[in-house]
């Protein structure tokens, strides 16, 4: 039978630090408070069936995958579809991997929108890309064809974007000789025919 070896706040805000002993090993676990108290708040030296264990390693893993959620996080913006493929690649259950990106959400940690806005004025306006290049690259970082296609409308319409301003931009730094080069660099760089004038 397993048994608390210890339970103390933890260093993270809302959780508890447990130690559970079981066959002579130690597993360090991290709770939510609120589930710790869902499972009756064992104590110091209490034993615990294996039911609660397994129940209390779950929300462990929770913690972690939140934990490396936001970590993914604060290193760069990340589509919610694309953050469940990080976790799932750094070896977390998917449906562990969905709830952590679901908290993510719910917390506004993660605004696709907002940051769909960023990366296209950035794209278009810095990196001088074209909608098409512009719209592949966000959809393989895992943002939807519809959200992309939607929030780029916004940004044209709100005159934050402006794609014939753009290639001609991109024309004024490339220099591109002669009509078929200045079509192989719309290609190139993702701009429409309706784009380019």
């Amino acid at each position: 039978m397993a048994r608390i070896i210890y339970a103390k706040d933890s260093r993270v805000k809302g959780y508890v630090a447990l130690g559970v002993g079981e066959d002579g090993e130690l597993r360090r676990l991290t709770v939510h408070k609120i589930k710790y108290s869902s499972l009756g708040s064992p104590s110091r030296g209490e034993e615990i069936d294996p039911e609660t264990v397994r129940e209390l390693e779950e929300a462990d893993e929770q913690f972690r995958a939140l934990r490396r959620a936001l970590s993914f996080l604060s290193y760069a913006d990340n589509s919610e579809r694309g953050l469940v493929m990080k976790l799932v690649r750094a070896g977390f259950p998917r449906r562990v991997a969905e709830e952590a990106v679901a908290e993510c959400v719910s917390h506004g940690y993660i605004r696709e929108r907002d940051q769909l806005a960023r990366l296209i004025v950035s794209a278009a306006t810095v990196k001088l890309r074209g909608p098409l290049y512009i719209k592949a690259y966000l959809m393989q970082k895992g943002y939807s064809s519809s959200d992309v296609s939607e929030v780029m409308e916004e940004l044209i319409s709100s005159g934050e974007v402006c794609f014939p301003d753009c290639f001609r931009r991109l024309c004024e730094k490339l220099v591109p000789e002669g009509e078929e080069e200045r079509m192989m660099l719309a290609k190139k760089y993702g701009y429409r025919r309706s784009d380019i004038g």
